[in-house]
């Protein structure tokens, strides 16, 4: 995949995502073989409460290395969205109505190995919806 952005890196910021998605993905690695690094594992996504005043900040490497907000205060509004919306305009060749195709990571899910007593592993879930009017042509039944 970088080979095949590399002509665009410099255009959608990725020139220095590239080499700290990699050390990322090493740990990864040292983690599926058996080595974790418990320490970095502690530093996924870290909550600084300011103890009184002011708003809950954070940071950690997945807000860093993967996301690539380098800013000290971090507010949990500011971070990226597991998914994203693009406005359609569609047809049947008769009928005309604007909709909204929405899709990306819904959430997450904790699944194990049958037979495997070692930890739990967290995967995405994906999924996509397309959201049309309440009142539009297209829901109605033919």
């Amino acid at each position: 995949m970088e080979t095949l952005l590399k002509p665009i890196a410099k255009d959608i910021g990725l020139t220095k995502w590239w080499s700290k998605v990699g050390k990322v993905f090493k740990k990864l690695v040292d983690t599926f073989d058996g080595n974790p690094d418990k320490r970095w594992w502690s530093k996924v996504l870290d909550a600084h409460n300011p103890w009184g005043s002011g708003r809950i900040t954070y940071d950690g490497w997945f807000i860093t290395d993967i996301l690539g907000i380098s800013t000290k205060k971090v507010y949990f509004e500011s971070l990226t969205r597991g998914f994203t919306t693009v406005p359609l305009t569609i047809t049947d060749g008769v009928s005309t109505d604007e909709a909204t195709f929405m899709g990306g990571i819904a959430g997450f899910r904790t699944n194990s190995k049958p037979d495997d007593e070692s930890a739990p592993y967290v995967e995405p879930v994906h999924g996509w919806t397309l959201l049309l009017d309440r009142n539009s042509v297209f829901r109605k039944q033919p």
